[in-house]
């Protein structure tokens, strides 16, 4: 089990455990993580949104390094790791609730953000998964339905790697609705 790291000191303390919102392997075998316990401590702290962190963390004891935080974060949901290359499911909006999704790519290298794709049919992301082939699969649970009574039927997304070009692969309907994990099975084609 993780621990919050304390501010101050910067040690793990045994007196509260992070919640997690989303862990991935990176191509070293080094679990990736969004913790959301720090968004919620620095949110109060500081009074902002900001200082939001990806962590690294080594499975042999337990250390954490900073990936990226600040930025385009504002309320990061779901993760996935390609190579140098970290993917995370987030939201645009000034509120940090659903509206406006955006998928943020970070270099693992240099640490630089950039939206890979935002708005259309990204309203919320939460799941994402990468295809053998680098393009990412999304599944957004907010995705409207203009057809639907209840509008928000969610859908799965396929997102280009270099363009951030969007095609919906299946929306949400009937027993499949409001979409949030994804996995690929098999080749991931």
């Amino acid at each position: 089990m993780l621990t919050e790291q304390s501010r101050s000191a910067g040690i793990a303390s045994p007196a509260r455990s992070v919640r997690r919102r989303s862990v991935m392997v990176d191509r070293a075998g080094r679990r990736v993580l969004v913790n959301t316990q720090m968004i919620r401590r620095f949110t109060f702290c500081r009074g902002s949104a900001a200082n939001i962190p990806i962590f690294r963390v080594n499975s042999s004891n337990g250390a954490q390094t900073l990936i990226s935080s600040d930025g385009y974060l504002q309320r990061p949901q779901g993760i996935a790791v390609k190579g140098n290359d970290i993917y995370v499911t987030d939201v645009a909006t000034s509120d940090m609730n659903f509206g406006v999704g955006r998928i943020i790519q970070i270099d693992l290298d240099t640490r630089v953000q950039s939206v890979l794709s935002e708005g259309d049919y990204l309203v919320g992301p939460v799941g994402i998964a990468v295809e053998q082939s680098g393009h990412l699969i999304v599944g957004d649970p907010y995705t409207i339905n203009q057809e639907s009574a209840d509008l928000f039927d969610g859908g799965i997304i396929r997102i280009n790697k270099t363009t951030g070009a969007q095609k919906l692969v299946a929306r949400g309907s009937g027993n499949f609705v409001n979409p949030r994990g994804v996995a690929l099975v098999g080749s991931g084609e």
